[in-house]
Order: C-alpha cells, then structure tokens, then sequence
C-alpha cells in the first residue's frame, strides 16, 4: 500500500487538468458553527487528529483530492458518476 504522504506527492505533481481542476472545498458559515460546537464536545487528542488531516489535505485542489481518495479508497467508486474522469 501506498503511503498517504507519497501518493499526495503524486498527485501534487500530476499535470493532467481536469473540470475539477482550480476548484478547492471551503467551509460555510453553518460549517464553522458545527465545528464550534464540535469542538466543544471533542477530547484534545481528537481535535488535535482532525487538525493534523486538515493540515496534510486542505491545500489539494478538488481535483486531486478526488484523486487521492479514489485511489487509496476504491470501494468508495463503485457508485461514482465521475470515476473515469477523476482516474482517468
């Protein structure tokens, strides 16, 4: 198995474009109130694990984000419209 580290160095480096390509997941201002009140209720060492994965994820375009979770999690595809296009 690959690791996470190098398969997002894979992808970072990738120069296919794709419709996905430029497009980044942002928070909402919902979002940002559920996350208040999450963080309320979670113990330190949980917030601290979310925090080490929106770190290492939160910089990937949509496209290899997509990418990245499509190749490292294959059962999460069987249901995908846009398997094809995200792999290629």
């Amino acid at each position: 198995m690959v690791s996470p580290d190098s398969a997002v160095d894979d992808i970072r480096n990738d120069d296919d474009q794709s419709q996905y390509s430029g497009k980044r997941f942002v928070m909402t201002e919902k979002g940002h109130k559920i996350t208040e009140k999450l963080d309320d209720a979670l113990d330190d060492d949980v917030e601290s694990e979310i925090d080490e994965i929106v770190e290492e994820y939160a910089d990937l375009e949509l496209d290899e984000l997509l990418e990245y979770v499509y190749s490292q999690y294959p059962e999460y595809t069987e249901n995908s419209k846009i398997k094809d296009e995200v792999l290629g």
